[in-house]
């Protein structure tokens, strides 16, 4: 299997994770005996995020490595992506829309930067202070793979400085590593995907072929699911998600290749990330003013919400960027640039 499957098919993997995370915010029970597979892969539906991240390393490669991409570029269409979406929502959430807005100012521009994350655990946006701490570093990362002849050996040692890192936050700050522990346990897949994006920028193939590491994938997950009892005591989940999420976006990749899904992903890809800001809060607010009409009807309610919602903010994202705030040089903001 050639690892270009993953670059080619980047929508089919993005659009897949997003409806598992989708799935695994949903207010779904799934009660019945045979609703169990459902129900597994629910509870897994985090796994999504790291794939994401594991995703977002591999494309980062592949920006840095363009001729016209500067490193001023990459952090300009960065910024871009990120801010206007997540101000939007932020600013509507925690000062009108959330069960308990912020009571004043100050409280307000913590939960608005991420800041609350760190200092009161609150994870309503953890995932953009994630990605944008991931952008910061990036090029550092990209650097050390470009120069070093020995990439493996340098991912390996800068996974273990993450779990070091952990450890020590764990045992010296306890209080402060508890609150943003679902960050730093997730730094190491955003690593491992930084340093892939060499061999899939490079085109590398696998020993395998496409059915075997389809089957490969498909083994680590049920292994997962079966031994999870048995070390979930004793070794951290995320870092156990690091092998199924490497698994599955290996078998979404190849997914990607029916054509109905890649369309229909193709479609989904660009709003993933609208898509993940708004819909848990839509789900919060159908099912406060609507509690009577059942996990169906709320679950279904903010899902098109949801789909609508986003492809209004990247329709007023691109309005605002390419034609108001930066029409000096709008070609650095527009989703079809030189540096994606």
């Amino acid at each position: 299997m050639n690892l270009e499957l993953i670059s080619r098919n980047r929508s089919s993997i993005y659009g897949i994770s997003m409806l598992w995370i989708m799935l695994f915010h949903s207010s779904f029970s799934f009660s019945k005996t045979w609703m169990l597979p459902l129900l597994i892969a629910k509870n897994m539906g985090n796994c999504g995020v790291d794939i994401f991240l594991f995703v977002s390393g591999i494309s980062l490669y592949f920006s840095l490595s363009k001729q016209n991409c500067s490193l001023k570029d990459f952090y300009v269409h960065r910024i871009k992506r990120i801010v206007f979406p997540t101000l939007v929502t932020s600013m509507l959430w925690f000062g009108f829309l959330a069960p308990n807005p912020a009571p004043d100012i100050s409280a307000f521009l913590l939960d608005v930067t991420g800041i609350s994350l760190f200092i009161y655990g609150k994870r309503t946006i953890w995932f953009v202070t994630m990605i944008m701490i991931c952008y910061v570093v990036y090029p550092l990362l990209y650097s050390v793979n470009k120069k070093t002849d020995n990439s493996l050996g340098a991912l390996v040692i800068i996974v273990l400085m993450c779990i070091i890192l952990n450890i020590i936050l764990r045992s010296y700050v306890p209080m402060f590593w508890k609150n943003s522990e679902i960050l730093f346990r997730r730094i190491p897949i955003f690593v491992i995907g930084s340093f892939c994006g060499k061999y899939v920028y490079e085109k590398r193939s696998l020993p395998f072929s496409v059915n075997q590491c389809a089957t490969i994938s498909i083994i680590i997950v049920v292994i997962y699911i079966l031994t999870r009892p048995y070390w979930i005591r004793m070794i951290p989940e995320r870092y156990v998600y690091i092998i199924v999420s490497i698994s599955c976006t290996v078998l979404f990749s190849i997914i990607g290749n029916v054509s109905v899904i890649n369309h229909i992903a193709a479609w989904f890809a660009p709003i993933t990330f609208e898509v993940y800001l708004c819909h848990e809060k839509w789900i919060s607010i159908i099912t406060r003013l609507f509690p009577t009409i059942g996990s169906v009807g709320i679950n279904l309610a903010s899902f098109v919400l949801c789909i609508a919602t986003a492809r209004l903010m990247v329709f007023l994202e691109n309005g605002v960027y390419n034609k108001l705030a930066f029409r000096n040089k709008p070609e650095l903001f527009m989703t079809s640039g030189s540096c994606p």
